[in-house]
């Protein structure tokens, strides 16, 4: 997707801008009934502080993407979306905003009689990372609050 910043795209940038729309395009005839983002829908989303820069690039992308009326869309965080590691340069709220604007970070849902989940793969990483540096295994690691693995566990418990 483009950066907010167009005039200093790259012509690489600029050609892939028009790939993606064409197969954007292309995808209407299927007629799909839910679309599925799988992350990476924001360059540098992690990063970005500003709520008003966020809303701009979050309507950039609803742009490039529009959906057809009855299209239900879900949405996956990308490590561009939500950062990846522990970086000052990452919003402190960047999961928050992302929700607010798509969807949760870890879903669980059915659809069409299968039932769906959805995680938030560059938080189960990062808490993953965590868990190890403290040397504790899966089983007995206390799951950081609201996150990924919290919700697997979560998720099993329920089975």
């Amino acid at each position: 997707m483009p950066s907010p910043q167009a005039s200093s795209r790259t012509l690489s940038e600029l050609f892939h801008d028009i790939y993606m729309r064409r197969a954007w395009h292309i995808t209407h005839y299927l007629r799909p009934h839910v679309v599925f983002f799988l992350g990476d829908m924001l360059k540098n989303g992690r990063s970005i502080e500003s709520d008003d820069e966020f809303a701009v690039y979050v309507q950039q992308f609803q742009q490039f993407f529009p959906l057809k009326p009855g299209v239900e869309a879900r949405y996956i965080p990308g490590n561009t979306d939500v950062g990846l590691g522990v970086s000052n340069s990452f919003s402190k709220h960047v999961r928050q905003r992302y929700e607010q604007y798509f969807d949760p970070v870890n879903q669980h849902f059915t659809m069409a009689n299968h039932s769906l989940i959805l995680l938030d793969s560059p938080g189960i990483v990062d808490e993953d990372y965590i868990r190890a540096g403290h040397g504790t295994s899966f089983e007995e690691w206390v799951p950081l609050r609201d996150g990924a693995i919290e919700f697997v566990k979560g998720l099993a418990r329920n089975k």
